[in-house]
């Protein structure tokens, strides 16, 4: 696959709509079935603590990234001062 068709691969997966889009376009670029092409997600097979460890709500996920499960709540902040 040249450069060319490689970004132009890359853009149609970036807007494929469905799941389906996106095996379609896997399939007629050759790598769907194309065991050599896939690795596991950190070259790990056992993987799924990691890739099960996602939060299910983007608006969770925010927080944990800030570090704000670790922050004092407000009534723990009142006993304090």
């Amino acid at each position: 696959m040249n450069n060319e068709a490689a970004k132009q691969l890359c853009h149609s997966l970036t807007v494929a709509d469905s799941e389906q889009a996106v095996i379609d376009l896997l399939t007629d670029a050759g790598f769907w079935e194309d065991e050599s092409a896939w690795r596991y997600y950190g070259d790990y097979e056992n993987n799924y603590n990691t890739i099960g460890n996602q939060q299910s709500r983007p608006d969770a996920a925010p927080s944990s990234y800030l570090g704000l499960d670790e922050c004092p709540s407000r009534s723990s902040a009142k006993t304090a001062a």
